[in-house]
């Protein structure tokens, strides 16, 4: 069996314009209010039905702001009566469902309330727009006498007015909240005063140059808070701004921080607040610190130069509060909670180097190094949770030349109600100057990294050769005696096995030399951080300096267990230990008991490298210093005064110290690095 049919409402031909105008007063799936639960029990009274509503029309539903006997709070908009009275003009009427063939297999009709009766008055907008009705419904048949049809129309009416006022207020208090958002995050001194000389707001570099707490000056009379010597100097010029004269002017104040006293040079400037009543209601006080401008002033002055750049400085702070947000220095934006630009300044402009008309047209995104997206869509998504959410991150951005700039943000998420959504403000510090620089500085740390590691190198170089020399003269003495057996006919069949074996032995021998010296001595500045064997470490280590230990006498050993791994670069790990071992060779060479040994154990996450040597100890004023750059100890050409130095910092960059364990009798350093490496 078919389902009974009913009309299901067509959308009206201004749908697009209807639904942008209805969500634009932000009030759907908001609370219930009394003034309009009190506008459709009126409606339910006058026209004498147990149902009324205040239904508002949605893409896909109809959603009750009020209701007055009926449970549900939204329904969907296909069984609406309401989608189809915002298609007429006049008000809806149907004074019998079952006789009307749209309505009477509606589920409405059919299951519960089963409506019977209805009579939907428009929600017309001042901008002609149905968004939705004030309507009644009853279980019975029934008529509505003219009087109460305009009764309804009436009480739509005031429900409209009462919509546009809301939103009216809300936009106003969003433009508010804008201009003292901005206001609150610049460097001037901004407040009102009252005809009384009684703050009303101040923001908070104003509080924080007086030292007031920010909850406190509402309410204070200036003398409280500049004092009577100070008062008695502006006193003039208050007079005259409320008599609706914007006043200028200087004044020096003395401010006391850490201590000392500060005199500083202010410009003053009071705006009257002259209203649309012709009534003086207070004025605006902007006062900016102008003392760098002043020595700039004087020392140009001295120097014969131009006055026009300090007076183009000084013009540049006295704009209005709009002004003061286009011209900062400093580039700042309010993005939505989808990233979209709303506004933002000529500097952040200059930062990019794109015009106004192009940035209207993008995100946040658009203009981020392909590297921050993740980073700049988590804060995105992280924002919008909390009010007031502050983050300080720096950034790359992507220039219109395709260069990269750098940009140190501070942001804060705000709301101006319950209704709006939140937006994003930031203010872009352009820090690429300095980045660049410390780059460069990087490069050259690198440099002196790579020097240092040479020079370590250079100590062993003796070692090492005679390590290499000593197995090719045994290669070639084998060579020359397996040659001779041939030559002569006599063929040893295990002199020869044996012969060709300690050839491969010494081949292998000379191969892990070299390639310690060659892990030894590639650069690592970019090597990512790996897990490694330890044993290993030590192994190419070791094999690098091994046979000069031997050469001297100096009586080596290592204490690891096999299956210590640790995430690092090894080739720095390998660096420090060759610098600890170097030293300890230099100390112990000229001793009659010479040894060195390398213990590693573990301690939780850490694993601790203990290198210590048969030497009796660094003095006191020594330890203080031998982790600075070149202080060193060793003779002239004997050392550079970097290796603990350096070996300090690489420990320091895997997130672990190097330190000097003054308790041993013995000369001991210890080295401890985190088994794995935090998360970025």
């Amino acid at each position: 069996m078919k389902t009974p049919q009913y009309a299901k409402p067509p959308l009206p031909r201004n749908e697009k314009q209807r639904l942008q105008s209805l969500q634009g007063f932000k009030i759907l799936d908001t609370l219930p209010e009394q003034h309009l639960n009190d506008i459709v029990f009126l409606a339910s009274q006058i026209c004498k039905t147990p149902i009324a509503l205040i239904s508002l029309v949605d893409e896909y539903r109809q959603w009750f702001k009020a209701r007055l006997g009926f449970d549900a709070t939204e329904t969907p908009r296909d069984i609406s009566f309401c989608a189809h009275a915002i298609n007429h003009a006049q008000i809806f009427v149907i004074e019998n469902t079952l006789a009307d063939n749209r309505f009477r297999n509606n589920p409405l009709v059919t299951n519960k309330p089963r409506v019977r009766f209805y009579a939907g008055a428009q929600l017309k907008t001042s901008s002609g727009q149905q968004i939705g009705t004030l309507c009644v419904m009853d279980r019975s048949p029934r008529k509505l006498s003219p009087k109460q049809i305009m009764a309804l129309e009436a009480l739509s009416r005031q429900i409209i007015v009462h919509f546009e006022r809301q939103k009216l207020k809300t936009d106003l208090l969003e433009k508010e909240q804008f201009l003292t958002n901005i206001v609150g995050k610049l460097p001037d001194l901004i407040a009102y005063i009252n005809p009384d000389l009684k703050y009303t707001y101040a923001n908070p570099s104003y509080t924080n140059w007086f030292k007031i707490n920010p909850k406190e000056i509402v309410g204070k009379n200036v003398k409280e808070i500049l004092g009577n010597k100070t008062f008695l100097q502006i006193k003039p010029y208050m007079k005259k701004v409320l008599q609706g004269e914007q006043q200028e002017f200087q004044i020096k104040l003395r401010n006391r921080s850490s201590g000392q006293s500060h005199l500083s040079i202010f410009r003053v400037r009071y705006i009257p607040d002259l209203r649309p009543d012709n009534k003086i209601h207070g004025f605006f006080s902007v006062i900016n610190d102008i003392t760098p401008i002043k020595e700039a002033e004087n020392q140009a002055i001295q120097q014969n130069q131009k006055l026009e750049i300090a007076l183009q400085q000084t013009l540049a702070n006295e704009k209005s509060f709009r002004a003061i947000f286009d011209n900062s220095p400093m580039g700042i934006t309010q993005v939505d909670s989808k990233l979209r630009l709303i506004s933002f300044n000529s500097a952040y402009m200059k930062f990019l180097g794109y015009s106004e008309s192009e940035l209207k047209n993008m995100t946040a995104l658009d203009v981020t190094h392909p590297d921050d997206i993740q980073k700049t869509s988590e804060i995105a998504k992280r924002f919008p949770k909390e009010t007031g959410y502050l983050n300080r991150f720096e950034r790359r951005y992507i220039h219109k030349s395709g260069k990269t700039v750098w940009g140190l943000v501070t942001s804060r998420s705000v709301q101006f109600d319950k209704r709006s959504e939140q937006y994003l403000f930031s203010v872009i510090e352009d820090v690429t100057e300095i980045r660049e620089k410390e780059a460069q500085l990087n490069a050259a740390q690198a440099k002196l990294i790579s020097s240092a590691k040479m020079a370590s190198l250079g100590e062993m170089a003796g070692g090492i050769a005679h390590e290499i020399n000593n197995p090719l003269a045994i290669i070639d003495a084998n060579i020359v005696l397996l040659k001779k057996q041939i030559s002569q006919g006599k063929i040893d069949q295990d002199k020869i096995s044996t012969g060709l074996n300690l050839i491969q032995n010494t081949t292998e021998r000379m191969a892990k030399i070299v390639r310690g010296l060659r892990s030894f001595s590639r650069d690592s500045e970019g090597d990512p951080m790996e897990v490694v064997q330890v044993s290993k470490i030590l192994q190419e280590t070791s094999s690098l300096c091994q046979e000069r230990f031997r050469n001297f006498n100096v009586d080596f050993k290592v204490k690891c267990n096999s299956d210590y791994s640790i995430e690092c670069r090894s080739i720095q790990i390998s660096q420090i230990i060759m610098n600890l071992l170097n030293n300890s060779f230099d100390a112990v060479q000229n001793l009659k008991d010479k040894w060195i040994s390398i213990d590693i154990s573990r301690s939780g996450n850490l694993l601790k490298f203990t290198v210590m040597d048969s030497g009796s100890g660094i003095k006191g004023n020594v330890i203080e210093k031998m982790m600075e750059p070149f202080f060193t100890t060793k003779e002239v050409g004997k050392g550079t005064g970097l290796g603990l130095s350096i070996s300090k910092g690489i420990a320091e960059s895997h997130h672990g110290k190097l330190r000097y364990d003054s308790s041993k009798s013995n000369t001991c350093f210890i080295l401890e690095i985190p088994l794995t490496q935090p998360k970025p």
